[in-house]
C-alpha cells in the first residue's frame, strides 16, 4: 500500500476502486482510464487531487495541522503537498495509487507483463 509524509507522520493511501470512482465524480465522470492515462500531462492540482481522494479515504477525519480540533480539508492537503512535497514523490505516489487500483494483489513481474499487454494492446487500437 502507498503512503504519504505529511507533518512527520505517516498516512497510508487507498488503492482501492472507490478512489477511481470518487475521482472520476471529481472531474464530470470523464472515463477512468482517461484520467489514469493523462495524469501526466494534467495540472498539477489535479494530480494532487488524486492523492487527496486517496488520503481522505484511508484516513477519514484526520486532524488538521492548523486547527486539530477541526478535520482537514481539501485546501489544507493541496497547499501543504505543494509547499512540502515534490513532483517526483507526487508521480511516485499517483504511481502507487494507480497500480494498486489496477493491479491489487499481483506481483510485480505480473504487473509488468499486465502493463506491456495493455501498451500493445492500445498500440494495436491507434494502427487501425
Amino acid at each position: 500500500m502507498t503512503t504519504i509524509i505529511l507533518n512527520d507522520n505517516e498516512y497510508q493511501l487507498s488503492d482501492k476502486l472507490r478512489v477511481a470512482f470518487k475521482f472520476q465524480e471529481v472531474n464530470n465522470h470523464k472515463p477512468y482510464m482517461q484520467l489514469f492515462d493523462g495524469m501526466a500531462d494534467m495540472p498539477i492540482e489535479k494530480q494532487i487531487q488524486l492523492i487527496w481522494v486517496a488520503f481522505e479515504m484511508a484516513n477519514p477525519g484526520t486532524a488538521s495541522f492548523e486547527n486539530p480540533s477541526k478535520a482537514m480539508q481539501w485546501p489544507e492537503f493541496r497547499d501543504y503537498c505543494l509547499d512540502n512535497i515534490n513532483l517526483n514523490d507526487i508521480m511516485e505516489i499517483i504511481q502507487g495509487i494507480i497500480e494498486g487500483i489496477m493491479y491489487k494483489g499481483l506481483s510485480s513481474d505480473e504487473i509488468a507483463k499486465k502493463k506491456e499487454a495493455r501498451k500493445q494492446k492500445a498500440a494495436e487500437m491507434n494502427e487501425e
